[in-house]
């Protein structure tokens, strides 16, 4: 059990921490030193890690934790494209 709630603690902390993480990627913030790091690639890698733990049946508000996420990415990945200048300051986000 102490192990399962450690790695729980691990996951929560780290969930904390993606915001900044995002904002770091977003800013091309100059202690991020590899060009393929994008909010894309980073939510991939995310959800590939943390797949098992959203699925896991014993902990189901792990599952919907997985829905944050994604809108999170989501409205990271279009910071990223005003940033870019891909769209304009006008663009409606539903």
């Amino acid at each position: 059990m102490l192990k399962c709630e450690n790695s729980a603690n691990r996951v929560t902390e780290r969930l904390v921490l993606l915001p900044h993480i995002l904002r770091m990627v977003i800013e091309r913030h100059p202690d991020i030193q590899e060009p393929n790091v994008n909010v894309a690639a980073l939510e991939k890698r995310s959800m590939e890690t943390l797949s098992s733990w959203f699925a896991d049946r014993t902990h189901p508000n792990n599952a919907k934790k997985e829905n944050m996420l994604k809108e999170l990415f989501s409205v990271a990945k279009m910071e990223e494209r005003y940033r870019r200048n891909e769209i304009g300051t006008l663009l409606l986000i539903l």
